[in-house]
């Protein structure tokens, strides 16, 4: 019993160092003051193609389609920072206005832009005194 104990355990502090990840970056989302506005929802998208984007221009973010999966947070500022992986998908960002009121403001959208990508993870790594 004591060994399976141990085996279990090796096995979960395994799994937990030794799996893969994926380098990330902040990004930064910056937009411009809307009069009456209080808060800014924030929108992001990724995708592997530079189109197709669910996030565009002028949107009712609720209408036709609700995009509320979309949203990553809300901001009283003018700008947002997100951590992202850096595995060069394109991303496009979308904010929108919001008065006291709770009446909401078309979507302004970013261009698109892709994301860096982090370099090859180094290999024969060793550790030796000289």
């Amino acid at each position: 019993m004591k060994m399976l104990l141990v085996l279990l355990v090796a096995l979960i502090v395994t799994f937990n160092v030794c799996t893969p990840a994926q380098a990330k970056s902040n990004y930064k989302i910056s937009y411009t003051a809307v009069t009456d506005a209080v808060t800014y929802m924030i929108f992001a998208e990724e995708r592997i193609t530079n189109t197709g984007f669910s996030l565009v221009d002028n949107i009712d973010y609720l209408d036709p389609t609700n995009l509320s999966a979309f949203k990553i947070g809300e901001s009283t500022t003018l700008s947002f920072t997100i951590k992202l992986p850096n595995d060069s998908k394109f991303v496009v960002a979308g904010v929108v206005a919001v008065d006291v009121n709770g009446f909401y403001s078309a979507m302004g959208v970013s261009s698109v832009v892709q994301k860096g990508k982090s370099p090859g993870k180094p290999g024969g790594v060793t550790f030796q005194k000289e």
